[in-house]
């Protein structure tokens, strides 16, 4: 009956240790790709701020174009 008790918590036992083993297994991949994902995050972060960088300057450059074209209409209007 001992033996019978051992054996059956030996067996329990182990797998344990192999749900652990797996478990560590599985928590190291996903901080893997935890890690993969901020790595991903920062790039489209940054090109994210590169983008709106240029949308800004190209909003101002629009705004210089269109006081540009005001300008020459105006003139344009003068003339008449």
């Amino acid at each position: 009956m001992d033996q019978e008790l051992l054996g059956a918590l030996e067996e329990r036992w182990n797998a344990m240790a192999e749900t652990v083993r797996t478990l560590q297994s599985e928590n190291r991949a996903l901080e893997q790709r935890v890690q993969e994902r901020e790595q991903q995050l920062a790039k489209v972060a940054n090109v994210t701020a590169q983008l709106k960088q240029k949308v800004e300057g190209l909003q101002q450059e629009r705004s210089q174009t269109m006081g540009r074209i005001e300008g020459l209409l105006s003139r344009f209007d003068e003339l008449d």
